[in-house]
């Protein structure tokens, strides 16, 4: 009887002495849980069923369709599967620091280097991002990521290969060069000028006639579309950063 009284006035001083410390940890976890539903949490992600990509403070777009091109073949992938967004300055940090988010992999400029990269990205039209890639990769099992101002979108859809008739796609203006790599008729050498577009503008006019390009007339149209580039990322991915975005470490 007497081990009982001690049992429970033991248990009536623990309640005591951490009640109104519980008390007050169930309205902060009510806090923590509202700010996880109301996205203010710092790694919320949300989902959407298109890409919206800011170009400029007038100039927007939702992307549905990604198109990837090599010589010989056409990848396409839907946006409309799902797109995961993650919004916490994960390329464009300005020298904070990579934050590590709902992911194991963060980005940083050591992932957008030369060596990584893969091809030029074009604005096709209001909805369509097109891809002129170097080399022969083989995309089914790679995944698509798309950094754009602070956000990183990743695409749950995989490309698939579709010869897709050109005239369904946005030629970038009509541009001759261009209407060839949508017909898989471009030349090597063609592709590989599409492929490193802008990466060196000075290189690029006298390049530009060498591969049947009208510096003129096409010249600016091309200059016009590009958009951004695509990078040969870890893990099977294709890392697409598109204008107005900065890398860590980047003095952009």
């Amino acid at each position: 009887m007497f081990g009982k009284r001690i049992a429970v006035a033991v248990l009536t001083a623990a309640m005591i002495a951490f009640g109104p410390a519980g008390v007050q940890a169930t309205p902060q976890k009510d806090r923590d849980q509202s700010e996880d539903r109301d996205g203010q949490s710092r790694n919320e992600s949300q989902s959407l069923s298109h890409v919206p990509l800011v170009l400029s403070s007038e100039d927007t777009m939702r992307v549905a369709t990604i198109v990837m091109m090599t010589q010989v073949l056409t990848y396409l992938t839907f946006a409309n599967l799902g797109v995961d967004v993650v919004s916490q300055n994960r390329v464009g940090l300005d020298g904070l620091g990579v934050i590590s988010g709902l992911f194991n992999k963060t980005y940083d400029s050591d992932d957008f280097t030369p060596a990584n990269d893969v091809g030029t990205v074009f604005r096709a039209g209001d909805d369509k991002l097109v891809i002129a890639l170097k080399g022969d990769l083989k995309l089914e099992d790679y995944k698509v990521i798309i950094f754009n101002t602070d956000n990183e979108y990743q695409v749950r859809g995989r490309p698939t290969i579709d010869q897709i008739p050109p005239d369904n796609l946005a030629t970038l203006g009509g541009i001759a060069i261009v209407n060839r790599l949508l017909l898989h008729t471009i030349a090597p050498q063609g592709m590989a000028f599409l492929g490193n577009f802008n990466v060196d503008p000075t290189a690029d006019a006298r390049t530009a006639q060498d591969v049947g390009v009208d510096v003129a007339t096409e010249m600016p149209s091309l200059q016009d579309a590009v958009v951004g580039r695509a990078y040969l990322g870890p893990n099977n991915t294709i890392l697409v950063v598109v204008r107005p975005a900065s890398v860590v470490g980047d003095a952009r």
